[in-house]
């Protein structure tokens, strides 16, 4: 009779355990160092930038070197041009009136005036009417500030550029006369200044 083939061996089930297991750690480590070279040859274009929120843009100075760039010194929030920089101070339509009602209270002598700084925002409007507490009684002040309150001024303008722009007045009252006001150029010192609500009421000082 003929030999009969050896009966395939049959591995322990432990053994065939240990060999899936090392054939798994071999594939995780090869597919690391595949991911390690994929990240050295990236070009830094390739490389994700940061969200964009959390890029800051470089701060812009407060003022140039000779103090004449409106693209700096002025056209930032809360900063106005004094009117007579501009090379067309800001003005009222045709159509506009402004009228100042005089209160019913009576003034020391008869009479009396404050220096006033018009606030005005690159739009032409009405940013703020500031008023000397010491130059006139609150309700002569108020006055003052309701009558320019809602109108739009034609904006000023440095070249093409709109503007927000500070306005000097003097604004007068007398008894039994209407209310009387005039714009007046800036003190020499201020003529090519930034104003803000802070230093407006100095800046038209005389």
């Amino acid at each position: 009779m003929a030999a009969l083939p050896p009966a395939p061996t049959r591995q322990q089930p432990g053994a065939l355990e240990s060999s899936q297991a090392s054939d798994a750690v071999e594939a995780a480590a090869l597919r690391k160092e595949g991911l390690q070279q994929e990240l050295l040859q990236k070009k830094p274009e390739q490389m994700e930038a940061p969200p964009q929120d959390r890029v800051q843009a470089p701060a812009v100075p407060a003022t140039t070197q000779d103090g004449e760039s409106p693209g700096l010194q002025f056209a930032q929030a809360g900063r106005y041009a004094p009117s007579d920089w501009l090379d067309e101070a800001p003005r009222l339509p045709e159509e506009q009136r402004v009228k100042i009602q005089h209160p019913d209270d009576a003034l020391p002598e008869s009479q009396g005036q404050a220096n006033v700084a018009l606030l005005l925002n690159s739009q032409g409007g009405v940013d703020a009417v500031l008023v000397p507490a010491e130059q006139l009684p609150r309700r002569f002040a108020r006055a003052i500030q309701k009558a320019f309150e809602g109108h739009r001024f034609l904006p000023g303008r440095k070249g093409e550029q709109e503007m927000a722009a500070r306005i000097c007045m003097v604004i007068q009252f007398r008894e039994g006369e209407p209310p009387r006001w005039e714009t007046r150029p800036s003190p020499a010192a201020w003529r090519s200044r930034a104003v803000t609500t802070a230093n407006a009421l100095a800046s038209c000082a005389p």
